[in-house]
């Protein structure tokens, strides 16, 4: 009977612990929000400083009817705020330049020019408005069309993309960037039929 009285006699005090535990983690979870919303702000910014780039890029397509993955190689060129230039130069050489809301694509053995308006084109979308918005550094641009989380540190970073329309997301899964500083150094896209490609990036030479 006295083992009861003092089992009841505990329940306000087991429920004030209870409760302080949960505030905890609550707190806990509201600054490690409020420092990756630093991280992340601080990530856009130094990339919103460059204005232009050249790396070289190797790409490597996982496609699942083929055995080993399909690898190409070149240069790519930013220049803010909201162009770039992907010079394939192996195995075949080609161009895609992306200004605006346009694609051009010139296959110079084939002798083929083409331009593709970019909304029309959901795919082709995403990508595009994942590597523009974070070549330019322009968070809100990223924020609105893709749900964003960031980890690491501000000297080396990844940033993880999921497109917000479902136009979108039925071809696109999600797009990760990894990256130096003020340096992006790798693109990975998710496709939703299970294929993906990798792009590493290293500084060009002058």
């Amino acid at each position: 009977m006295t083992f009861g009285k003092n089992n009841f006699s505990l329940r306000p005090a087991l429920l004030a612990v209870t409760m302080t535990l949960v505030l905890l983690g609550i707190m806990a979870s509201s600054h490690a929000a409020d420092g990756n919303d630093v991280l992340l702000k601080s990530v856009m910014a130094r990339l919103a400083n460059v204005k232009s780039a050249k790396v070289d890029f190797v790409e490597k397509k996982f496609v699942k009817l083929l055995n080993t993955p399909a690898e190409s190689s070149g240069v790519l060129i930013y220049t803010a705020p909201d162009r770039f230039e992907k010079h394939t130069k192996k195995p075949l050489e080609e161009r895609m330049t992306v200004e605006r809301d346009m694609v051009t694509l010139d296959n110079v053995m084939r002798k083929k020019h083409q331009q593709i308006f970019i909304p029309q084109f959901p795919a082709l979308a995403a990508i595009v408005e994942a590597m523009r918005g974070a070549l330019s550094g322009n968070l809100p641009q990223l924020q609105q069309a893709f749900s964003i989380a960031v980890s690491g540190n501000a000297t080396r970073w990844k940033l993880h993309l999921v497109p917000l329309e479902a136009s979108q997301y039925a071809y696109i899964h999600a797009v990760d960037m990894t990256g130096r500083d003020d340096f992006i150094d790798s693109i990975e896209i998710f496709q939703s039929d299970g294929d993906r490609s990798l792009m590493s990036m290293t500084r060009a030479a002058p």
